[in-house]
Parts: structure tokens; sequence; C-alpha cells
């Protein structure tokens, strides 16, 4: 027997995965974020490209406004 889990998942369960709607689904093939793959009737979506979301949002957030400098003090020789 094949034990390892197929590297397509439908729609539904890409949404159940990722703990989202369905909607949200076909809203990122519609932006082009992931790939439509059509098994007959069925809309497929990769494994790999629903991990690649899972790593994405989980990847630390990059911190927003202009980065600290610090100087060294000015030593004024008189």
């Amino acid at each position: 027997m094949n034990d390892s889990p197929s590297p397509w998942m439908t729609v539904s369960e890409a949404a159940a995965y990722l703990r989202c709607s369905v909607r949200e689904i076909h809203r990122r093939m519609g932006e082009g974020r992931l790939q439509r793959h059509y098994d007959g009737t069925r809309l497929l979506v990769l494994r790999e490209q629903i991990a690649a979301c899972v790593q994405v949002a989980s990847a630390p957030k990059r911190k927003r406004g202009r980065p600290i400098t610090r100087r060294e003090p000015e030593i004024l020789l008189s």
C-alpha cells in the first residue's frame, strides 16, 4: 500500500488545512498565488503550494519604520 499523501488537495481540503474559507482559496487562485488544476470536474491544488502558504504566513514580519542607527558620540578636541 502507498501510505504517502497525494500531491494534490481538493479546494475544501486546502481550505481546511489553511483554516480559511473555500472562497479564500478561490480568491488566491484568481490572484495567481495558487495555480488551478482540474481532474475532470474536480478543482485541485498542489500540496506544495499550500505548504508554501503556511511558511509565508509563519515567517517573521518585517518591522515598519526607519532602522535605528547608533552613532558614536562626537568628541570635540579644542
